[in-house]
């Protein structure tokens, strides 16, 4: 039986099946694999084949610059790269150009029913200009992840989203919030978004495990980014270690904000509490997560609008059962409810986010009475055997359609 072919466009992908790169993309990838052709189409990286295939689908890495200089991928995705040099935004137009002749090479040789973009800006823009210039178009499914959404504003970038979601037969979005966002901002017809969110392995990786869990261990689980919220997690620190001489809070990632917030941890004198581990694997952090008592994932709008889109590191957390406080953005309310399956707060206003830590840390019967509800909640609703489910039925209508 042939299966209905799709190009999958990304440039967040692992270049290596142990990187630590997020693998959310290519776990969809090999979810919808059983039903349909994924070819993926994602951009070249230091260290990683020009065509491989992994597992049951292939993957082709498109040049967009010598060797030497393509780096817009490195050091934690390409909107961190612009932000800690600023002549990589000259590498741009470039990226975009060559993703744009690639797919539409792809679209000449093979027989595509659909175009799966993640992210509509560089990806779906990319694909929306291939599109055009290709004797056969070929039906263009967008993904908005967040930062594609939320982080890029003004007048040409809004008509740019405007102008891809208009050449798109669907968008999906990974949260209700952001559904609302093309909604009132875009003007987006409601009809033409789904909200299907990203998933995460539940079943073998993000787990609980049969380990014990440290006293006083906080974890932190992100990019070292603004978003993120973690200078306000350590700001509160120094109030936590007054009352528990035993806490530890354990920071997993990487990011430009790295160094400002090693400073302010040393200038708090509070390095003894705060341990940056950097970058670590999936199965790393599922012990992270199974060895703290709490995970506090703090929040907060970026000065430049942007903020998170879903959350999936709540997911993987309470996967493992492991009890969570949020930062009160739109996007964490799909995952989290209010003292039934974590804590949601203002991590700005910093005695309460204060108060709320300690009460959890000092309340275990709360902490497993929400701990035990959100297991079962993402279970429920994201694991991948439900997500790719959702994507898979998505796609088969759209195959019906064009047969």
């Amino acid at each position: 039986m042939i299966k209905p072919r799709i190009l999958v466009l990304t440039s967040t992908y692992p270049r290596t099946e142990g990187d630590n790169e997020p693998r959310f993309v290519a776990d969809l990838c090999s979810e919808l694999a059983s039903n349909f052709d994924i070819t993926v189409l994602t951009q070249s990286r230091p260290g990683a084949a020009k065509h491989e295939a992994r597992e049951n689908y292939e993957i082709f890495r498109f040049r967009y610059a010598p060797k030497a200089l393509e780096l817009l991928s490195e050091k934690g995705g390409i909107t961190t790269s612009l932000k800690n040099n600023k002549l990589l935004w000259l590498l741009i137009p470039l990226f975009v150009f060559f993703q744009v002749l690639s797919v539409r090479r792809h679209l000449k040789s093979n027989r595509y029913f659909a175009i799966h973009a993640h992210w509509l800006i560089p990806q779906g823009l990319a694909a929306g200009i291939a599109n055009t210039i290709v004797r056969n178009p070929v039906p263009l499914y967008c993904t908005g992840h967040g930062g594609d959404i939320f982080g890029l504003k003004g007048k040409v970038l809004s008509r740019i989203k405007k102008w891809i979601i208009d050449q798109s037969a669907c968008v999906t979005v990974v949260s209700q919030s952001l559904k609302s966002y093309l909604q009132t901002e875009l003007k987006v017809d409601p009809n033409k978004v789904l909200v299907i969110p990203m998933g995460t392995n539940l079943s073998e990786i993000f787990t609980p495990r049969d380990i014990d869990r440290k006293a006083g261990q906080i974890a932190f689980v992100g990019r070292l980014v603004e978003k993120k919220g973690l200078k306000y997690l350590i700001e509160v620190v120094p109030k936590l270690a007054s009352r528990f001489g035993h806490l530890k809070l354990i920071v997993a990632g990487a990011g430009p904000d790295r160094p400002e917030l090693e400073e302010l941890t040393k200038r708090l004198d509070i390095n003894q509490y705060v341990e940056f581990i950097g970058s670590r694997s999936h199965k790393q952090i599922a012990r992270l997560y199974s060895s703290s008592e709490l995970c506090v994932f703090p929040f907060v709008q970026a000065t430049n609008g942007d903020m998170e889109g879903f959350g999936l590191v709540v997911v993987e957390a309470m996967g493992c059962k492991c009890p969570v406080i949020s930062g009160d953005v739109p996007a964490v309310k799909d995952i989290v409810t209010h003292k039934k399956t974590g804590i949601i707060c203002e991590p700005r206003n910093s005695d309460q986010f204060a108060q709320t830590i300690i009460y959890l840390l000092e309340n275990q019967e709360l902490r497993t009475s929400l701990a035990k509800n959100a297991y079962l909640h993402v279970n429920e609703n994201f694991s991948w055997e439900i997500i790719g489910k959702r994507y898979a039925a998505l796609f088969k209508v759209a195959d019906k359609h064009s047969q």
